[in-house]
């Protein structure tokens, strides 16, 4: 089965699973409408026990079933939750499910006061309706996500691509594809015009130490697409000739296989950017994350609210923890350390101690459980990320937030190009994307791509999805430092 097919395949049963979703949340008002009025059972709908005294037929009301069930499911097809998009945690296709069954019950509310449906049942639709089909509809969209997930990861109908172009970009892309085989991508080999056929390259990182050979040359693309199965072409290098240009598109077409242009990523910030056109010319320009007052301040007041009620929780755990740190080893409970802010504002950051004192102070963070710096209540403190929870005092007071990049140390932020310095735009987090990934074992710096994703799409429903995956990792003992 091809990986086209595969998502054709996954495709109907979402359409199957959303059409079942969809119809018993829909349903559901109808139902408690019924118990209600004590008309369980029975084909008609009374509701002359209710204040208004209005009498709905069931004709009408199944009617009004029916076309609201087609026009969700089409508000779905049209806000492309049945095209495939690949997020951190499935966060775009998220973010539309909830904004499609708003707009959904919306109009069906809508539609239900103009047929003159009773106010109970509006309200039923508004609140139950609408809770349980956002909650069933989630359920089976994260099935069908952790389903492509395993299947990716098992290398099961991956879409082979080949990238064009053995230079940095070229191998830092190999490096990401491997290291996120969710994504649904198989990197084959490279196509490229200097290096000879058959030597294998190896991905720039001593970490993902991984190799796949150069098939060939642009001239010939037509033979290397057929013979290997190549189902999507990247251009990693910003450099391309023209006709080079022409080459690849030209026989991507004639294949019928898709084909990108990676932007050099390395030297400047465009991962985000805009097209325009001037007089039929087209230009690109790179906008800055605009984040709107509304959810600075509702971001604000959770961060409060949060970290007030986790400190008022925490207190009796925080003097077991003194104690327990006491005990173990000579020295402060408390680790204070001067950590870099928004705008690139100096602060001192809490965490309970678990180095010895004799360890540097600044210095890169262990990655290793292990590491000899570490204590023995320490060993479990960063497993259980309880370490990091004084941090709660920082978030009260403004410096940091629940939610945001991982603060830094003066002396790395020093060291940042204008792409890295651009997680200094929000505030520091106690918890972030970074943490509840596979990459939080490596250092900070090195895995910019989490951070410029949370900046780039903040809101407080990916704070709250970050914070539930931050107690999911915790709950399991994966530490967060």
């Amino acid at each position: 089965m091809t990986n086209k097919r595969y998502n054709q395949l996954m495709n109907s049963f979402k359409f199957l699973a959303d059409l079942k979703a969809v119809g018993i949340s829909f349903y559901l008002p109808i139902l408690l409408l019924k118990v209600q009025s004590k008309e369980f059972g029975r084909g008609g709908i009374l509701t002359e026990n209710f204040s208004d005294g209005r009498f709905l037929s069931s004709e009408v009301i199944y009617y009004w079933l029916v076309w609201v069930i087609l026009f969700q499911l089409a508000i779905f097809w049209f806000a492309g939750l049945y095209r495939k998009e690949i997020s951190f945690f499935n966060f775009e296709e998220i973010r539309k499910t909830i904004k499609s069954l708003f707009f959904g019950f919306f109009m069906a509310a809508f539609l239900g006061i103009v047929l003159d449906f009773s106010l109970e049942f509006i309200k039923n639709l508004v609140i139950f309706g609408f809770l349980s089909g956002l909650l069933l509809v989630s359920i089976e969209r994260y099935f069908f996500y952790k389903i492509n997930k395993i299947n990716y990861q098992r290398g099961k109908w991956v879409r082979k691509i080949a990238i064009y172009d053995v230079c940095p970009t070229g191998r830092l892309l190999l490096k990401k594809l491997f290291e996120s085989p969710q994504l649904g991508y198989r990197p084959v080999g490279f196509v490229d015009n200097k290096v000879e056929k058959g030597k294998t390259i190896y991905t720039n990182s001593e970490e993902t130490r991984v190799g796949i050979p150069v098939l060939g040359k642009i001239n010939n693309l037509k033979r290397i697409i057929q013979e290997e199965g190549i189902e999507e072409m990247f251009v990693a290098t910003p450099a391309i000739k023209e006709g080079d240009i022409r080459k690849i598109s030209r026989a991507c077409q004639r294949n019928g296989i898709g084909y990108r242009f990676i932007p050099n990523l390395l030297k400047e910030p465009l991962h985000r950017i805009a097209l325009y056109s001037f007089g039929g010319i087209p230009f690109i320009k790179t906008e800055e994350p605009k984040i709107d007052i509304l959810t600075k301040v509702a971001k604000r007041a959770m961060d409060i609210v949060l970290s007030a009620l986790a400190l008022i929780i925490l207190a009796p755990a925080f003097l077991i923890i003194a104690v327990l740190i006491k005990k173990d080893s000579k020295g402060p409970v408390f680790f204070k350390q001067k950590r870099i802010g928004e705008n690139g504002v100096p602060f001192e950051m809490y965490k309970f101690r678990t180095m010895k004192v004799n360890a540097a102070k600044y210095a890169y963070c262990p990655t290793d459980q292990n590491d000899k710096r570490i204590t023995g209540i320490g060993k479990f403190l960063r497993r259980t990320s309880l370490d990091e929870t004084p941090q709660f005092i920082n978030s009260l007071k403004g410096e940091m937030s629940v939610v945001g990049p991982r603060p830094e140390m003066e002396f790395i932020v020093k060291k940042y190009n204008s792409y890295q310095r651009e997680r200094l735009l929000v505030k520091p987090g106690i918890t972030g994307i970074w943490q509840v990934t596979a990459d939080r074992k490596k250092c900070i710096h090195e895995n910019m791509d989490y951070d410029i994703y949370y900046i780039d799409n903040l809101s407080i429903l990916l704070d709250v999805l970050v914070i539930l995956r931050t107690f999911w990792f915790a709950a399991r003992g994966i530490g967060a430092s």
